[in-house]
C-alpha cells in the first residue's frame, strides 16, 4: 500500500486485503485509511464495512463520517457503520438529517438517507418524507423517495393504511417535476401506494403526456392499474381470479425493473 504505487492498484490491494481478513490485513486497511489520498481512504472505508466489527474499527469509521475533508469518504464512512452496527448507523444518519441542510452535503445526505431506509424504522418516516420537498436537490429528493418506499413497504399493514395518503402526497409531486427520472421514478412508486388519490394523479398524468410521451403514459397506466386490482384490502379477490392475478403480477415486476434500472442509473451519478 506505498503511496508511491498507482492509485488503482491501491485500492485493488486494499479489497484483496479485506477478502484475506486476517488481523494483520485488517490493520493495513486501517492504515490505508489514513492516507492522503481520497479515493484510497473511500476504498479502505467500504473494506472495513465488510470487515468484522470491532471498537476500534467504528471508532475510527465515525470519526471519518464526522470530520474527513471528502464528502464522499465521509458518506462511505456512514454506510459502512451502517453495515457493521445497524443501530449507530441509523443514529448518526438521523443526527445528521435533522442538524443539516443538503446544499453543500448532497452526497452525505442521500447517503444518509439510504441508511434510514434500510436501517431505521416507522419513527423515521416524517424525517423522509421532509427531504421529499421541492426545495431539496434531486438527488437529495431520489435518495429519499427510495428510503421512503422501503420504509413503507418494510413495516405492517396498519402502518401502510395510515401512512399511504401522506406518502402518495408527496410522490404525486414527482409527476410535475422537469426531471425525467424523477417522473419515472414517481410513476414506478405510486403504484406501489395502493391509493386512490395516486391513481387518479396517475390517470391524468397518463392523459396529459399520451401524445408527448406515450412511454410514460403507458406507465402511468400500468402504475394505474396495479393501484386498482391489487389494493391490500381487495387482494384476496384477486386471487380467484387467475387471469387477472397474472396480469397483476407482470404489471407489478415492470414497475420494480423500472425501480431497479433508475436505482442503478442514480448510483452510477
Amino acid at each position: 500500500l506505498d503511496s508511491q504505487i498507482d492509485d488503482s492498484l491501491r485500492r485493488t490491494a486494499i479489497s484483496s486485503l479485506g477478502e484475506l481478513g486476517s488481523e494483520a490485513a485488517v490493520a493495513a486497511i486501517v492504515e490505508a485509511a489514513g492516507s492522503e489520498n481520497g479515493r484510497v481512504r473511500e476504498a479502505a472505508v467500504d473494506t472495513l464495512g465488510e470487515a468484522v466489527s470491532t471498537k476500534e474499527i467504528l471508532n475510527r469509521l465515525a470519526r471519518m463520517a464526522s470530520s474527513d475533508r471528502d464528502e464522499v469518504v465521509r458518506a462511505s464512512a456512514m454506510s459502512a457503520i451502517a453495515k457493521l452496527d445497524e443501530a449507530r448507523g441509523a443514529a448518526m444518519a438521523r443526527s445528521f438529517l435533522a442538524q443539516r441542510d443538503d446544499t453543500p452535503a448532497q452526497v452525505l445526505h442521500s447517503s444518509s438517507l439510504r441508511v434510514l431506509g434500510e436501517q431505521g424504522n416507522a419513527d423515521d418516516f416524517p424525517l423522509l418524507l421532509r427531504h421529499l420537498s421541492p426545495d431539496r436537490s434531486r438527488s437529495v429528493r431520489g435518495a429519499a423517495a427510495e428510503a421512503a418506499m422501503h420504509r413503507f413497504e418494510e413495516e405492517g399493514v396498519s402502518f401502510q393504511n395510515r401512512e399511504r395518503s401522506r406518502l402518495a402526497a408527496h410522490l404525486i409531486t414527482g409527476l410535475s417535476d422537469p426531471d425525467l427520472r424523477t417522473r419515472q421514478s414517481a410513476i414506478a412508486k405510486l403504484g406501489k401506494t395502493y391509493d386512490d388519490d395516486a391513481r387518479a394523479a396517475l390517470l391524468r398524468f397518463a392523459s396529459q403526456t399520451n401524445v408527448e410521451r406515450p412511454d410514460m403514459a403507458s406507465l402511468a397506466r400500468d402504475a394505474a392499474s396495479v393501484i386498482r386490482r391489487g389494493k391490500p384490502d381487495s387482494k384476496e379477490k384477486a386471487k380467484s381470479e387467475g387471469a387477472e392475478e397474472e396480469d397483476l403480477e407482470v404489471l407489478e415486476k415492470r414497475l420494480d425493473e423500472l425501480q431497479e434500472r433508475l436505482k442503478r442509473l442514480e448510483e452510477w451519478r
